[in-house]
């Protein structure tokens, strides 16, 4: 990992290092509407949300950069980790029947990594894909400097369309409703 990565992942994750009751609120309502067997978060950071599948007995795994992966504080979940890149994640074909990346793609330097990242949950995706972006509009946009891109729900909804998905509805009990878009595999 090049050291302008490590040190943006140090700084970035130095305040999120707490598991909280809403990962746990979240996994449990995208678990009663998807009902995966098998789950991957692609920019897991720390693990909260594999963790949480993981304890409620679906097998969840997550992919991130070497920075967060090496400081996961489930020792337990270890064989759940692996590092890579949310553009390139080493997992099977159709591994997941849900593939999630949640406040990743603002990060992105770049639009065509967005693409690539979209292209490469659809390839690792049996079914689903659920995403979560701050958008133009959200306070939390401009609140985290380390997002880069910055764009409307339409314009992502539009990029995951393009990466061969259908947009689903969301029910209303979904935390974060306002950034989610929520997905099935065409």
């Amino acid at each position: 990992m090049k050291d302008a990565e490590k040190s943006f992942d140090q700084e970035y994750f130095r305040e999120r290092v707490g598991l909280e009751e809403k990962h746990f609120l979240e996994v449990l309502i995208w678990w009663n509407n998807f009902r995966p067997q098998k789950v991957v978060e692609l920019g897991c950071g720390l693990g909260h949300r594999v963790f949480a599948f993981n304890e409620i007995n679906v097998d969840c795994e997550g992919c991130d950069l070497e920075f967060p992966i090496i400081n996961t504080p489930y020792k337990e979940y270890n064989n759940k980790f692996k590092i890579g890149t949310i553009t390139d994640s080493s997992y099977n074909d159709k591994y997941a029947d849900l593939v999630i990346i949640y406040d990743v793609l603002e990060h992105l330097p770049m639009i065509e990594d967005v693409k690539k990242a979209l292209k490469e949950a659809y390839r690792i995706s049996k079914k689903y894909i659920m995403v979560s972006i701050p958008v133009i509009g959200d306070p939390n946009l401009k609140a985290d400097k380390t997002h880069m891109i910055k764009k409307t729900m339409q314009w992502w909804e539009y990029q995951v369309i393009c990466a061969g998905f259908k947009l689903l509805p969301k029910p209303n009990n979904v935390p974060y409703r306002e950034q989610m878009i929520w997905a099935e595999k065409i």
